[in-house]
């Protein structure tokens, strides 16, 4: 989701009620943006105190965490909601957990067994150990005040390529079949307005960690955290009250607020370059 701005024409703009709490959003589809995000940003600026998904058929210019390139071809599901913002990180851990659900009703639909969407901290989405797609939490200011914008991307029907160094994979290439993009699409807007709804009601409730946590990928692994000075080696314990990662080093549980984890040694997926 990139900073870099391109003509896009919009292929249509409904209002939309919510499933919970009747709440009215904006709901704007593309063909081509450079980003999501970056739309948003500019949607929300001209329309302070609103809600809004903004969605697109491809990305040209996606990005990921840390300005990684975010890969995101026609057959994904790109999209941002744009919702008056929490201060808290923790808010993308949950509707991370949101959109696995949604994963797993898919999969399930088309008969594929024993396999379960799992999120790697703090914003990857795991399928079979493969990446299916992340998260991406920024703020903007409005004049109605700071909103949150929610990037999200999840490889749908599209062609995944290019090295990284995590495999990726498709929820088509999972399921052996073309899965009803527009359905799905509809399914994981509605599912993370339901989580945002949940988080304004009641913030990092502790059913919805215990959720994360019961999806958190490396639990109970040794596992190693890059990014927070230097390596961190230790086992994965779970998550804290505020989305924090919990890692028990030398028989000392300790909290990390940033970094990247992997699983140590030749049976754990590497450390990834790219989105």
């Amino acid at each position: 989701m990139a900073a870099e701005h391109t003509q896009s024409r919009s292929t249509g703009t409904a209002s939309v009620i919510g499933p919970i709490d009747g709440i009215t959003y904006d709901r704007i589809q593309f063909g081509s943006l450079s980003s999501t995000n970056t739309e948003a940003a500019r949607w929300a600026t001209r329309n302070p105190g609103r809600r809004a998904i903004i969605s697109a058929r491809e990305q040209t210019a996606g990005r990921g965490r840390l300005g990684r390139a975010w890969s995101s071809p026609p057959g994904g599901a790109w999209l941002t909601v744009v919702w008056p913002a929490t201060d808290s990180g923790a808010v993308t851990l949950a509707a991370a957990e949101a959109a696995c659900c949604v994963i797993d009703e898919t999969i399930g639909d088309s008969l594929v067994g024993g396999l379960r969407a799992e999120i790697r901290w703090p914003n990857d989405l795991l399928l079979a150990g493969r990446k299916c797609g992340g998260l991406l939490g920024e703020t903007v200011g409005t004049d109605a005040g700071r909103v949150l914008l929610l990037g999200i991307g999840i490889n749908v029907n599209n062609h995944v390529a290019g090295p990284v160094r995590t495999p990726a994979v498709s929820l088509g290439e999972i399921a052996g079949c073309e899965v009803d993009l527009p359905r799905f699409v509809d399914r994981l807007s509605a599912a993370l307005i339901g989580a945002l709804l949940a988080w304004d009601r009641d913030g990092f409730a502790p059913e919805v960690r215990e959720r994360v946590v019961q999806r958190l990928w490396g639990v109970g692994a040794s596992v190693e955290l890059h990014g927070a000075g230097r390596p961190v080696a230790g086992v994965l314990v779970g998550i804290d009250a505020r989305g924090g990662l919990i890692v028990d080093v030398d028989g000392r549980r300790r909290t990390y607020v940033s970094g990247e984890v992997s699983c140590r040694g030749p049976a754990g997926p590497a450390r990834e370059e790219g989105v």
